[in-house]
């Protein structure tokens, strides 16, 4: 398959062939720019044409300079395989800083893709997170609150729910970043063990509900006043299983915004209760590119659609942000502001200051909920996990080298993280620790029966 240039018209007004990058129809990386070109779309960010012109006009190139205040640009490298975000085509790959190494521009593979998009006043950043929260998660917006049910044979779907039951038992769902529950369901139901689960649970609780948020635009603790208005009606027992940023959104509104009741229990998968390295400041730019080749891995796994197609949204809408308030996207003081901005990412930072983790590192008022988690090391063998030594501290790539990950952790959330809770440390009994694994990682969790098993266990069923 070849790729051709598919945008406005070139300065001279033509319309044929730019950018044209050849790639074989079954290369993933295909697929992945062409999505990637699709989501861009959506919010505003246009394909660019790899090599400039020649022969443009000195008026032209002034003009150009002056345009440079207001557009910024993306571009998509690979290097050894690895997908990376840079600020143009020859830059330096942000935290690969390697001694005697050269940048991108020197040793990198092709481009594969490359972006414009017009930087935008503050007011308009935060249109543009309720725009890309709005389509990762269109729930939050139409009907936060929904309940799960049968609709066939081994099939089941959220719908709309006003209110929960006021007595009884409820199982509540609450989702992780730039995600919803239907991807929460689509790794339900994927196995044999996950439909069972699902099937038991609707006969063991009077309603099995999922919580749709924004993860982007407004903040766990935020989202976690919404959960607790909408948990404040009912005298039920609650069930909580919550996945990744899920897990604040679940303590912010059990033990702070939500009076307790007896029975309170929570299961936190992959949580990340004292932060992730993922979103800490300065780092921004390698976040997204481990965001982006994590969705095209994702993309050649069947049935992990519904958990792709976001990642490849998000990395254009929050490097858009960034580049828009500091202009760079290098690790400079200027970025850990542009973070700032986006605050379902700032309130899960593993920065030392982060003072929402701060708070919720202490004991609040109502903290009276079991809390049992789930957690994993992951170690991939697979070739097409070869990108994530990119990311992590490994013996391959030098000692100088400033990584994303300094220790064991899931892919998307580091292990100590998740058992960061005030107090004493939690009984063995529970914690489902996978320890180290080339198999379970942050987006497959679900699909483990072993996660099921346990989430029974702690449940009494």
């Amino acid at each position: 398959m070849t790729r051709m240039y598919i945008g406005p018209p070139r300065q001279d007004g033509s319309t044929g062939p730019g950018r044209v990058v050849p790639m074989p129809a079954a290369d993933p990386t295909a697929s992945l720019v062409a999505d990637l070109e699709s989501a861009a779309a959506r919010y505003d960010v246009f394909p660019i044409e790899a090599d400039a012109p020649t022969g443009t006009s000195i008026s032209t190139l002034r003009r150009q300079r002056r345009a440079r205040d207001t557009v910024g640009t993306l571009s998509l490298v690979e290097r050894d395989g690895v997908l990376l975000w840079t600020d143009d085509a020859i830059g330096t790959v942000a935290g690969r800083r390697r001694r005697g190494r050269r940048g991108v521009g020197a040793g990198a593979g092709p481009t594969l893709a490359r972006f414009r998009f017009e930087r935008l006043a503050p007011n308009q950043l935060v249109q543009l997170l309720e725009k890309v929260d709005a389509t990762l998660t269109p729930a939050s917006v139409a009907a936060p609150l929904r309940s799960l049910s049968a609709v066939g044979q081994e099939t089941w779907a959220w719908q709309p729910a006003d209110a929960p039951p006021a007595k009884g038992r409820i199982l509540v769902w609450v989702h992780g970043t730039f995600s919803n529950n239907e991807s929460t369901l689509e790794s339900l139901t994927a196995t044999p063990e996950g439909k069972a689960f699902v099937r038991d649970a609707l006969r063991e609780y009077d309603a099995v509900l999922g919580f749709d948020h924004p993860t982007l635009g407004v903040s766990p603790t935020l989202n976690a006043l919404d959960l607790a208005r909408y948990l404040s009606s009912t005298e039920a027992e609650l069930h909580v299983v919550a996945h990744s940023r899920g897990g604040l959104v679940a303590r912010w509104c059990l033990d702070a915004a939500l009076p307790p009741r007896k029975g309170t229990r929570a299961v936190l998968v992959g949580s990340p209760i004292a932060g992730t390295s993922l979103a800490a400041p300065g780092r921004i730019r390698d976040a997204m590119s481990l965001v982006t080749n994590l969705g095209r891995t994702l993309q050649t796994i069947g049935g992990f659609a519904a958990t792709a197609m976001p990642l490849l949204h998000a990395p254009l809408v929050v490097l858009r942000i960034v580049g828009s308030v500091t202009g760079v996207l290098a690790k400079t003081p200027v970025v850990d502001a542009g973070l700032a901005l986006v605050p379902g990412l700032a309130g899960q930072s593993a920065a030392r200051n982060n003072p929402e983790l701060a708070r919720l590192a202490k004991r609040l008022p109502y903290a009276e909920t079991t809390y049992s988690i789930v957690r994993s090391n992951f170690e991939p063998e697979a070739p097409g996990w070869r990108f994530w030594r990119w990311f992590r501290k490994d013996a391959l790539f030098d000692a100088g080298a400033d990584w994303l990950f300094q220790g064991p952790n899931d892919l998307v959330v580091d292990c100590d993280s998740m058992s960061g809770f005030a107090g004493p440390a939690l009984p063995a009994a529970r914690i489902h620790d996978f320890g180290t694994s080339r198999d379970v990682h942050h987006c497959n969790y679900f699909r483990q029966p072993e996660t099921l098993a346990f989430v029974r266990r702690q449940f009494g069923w």
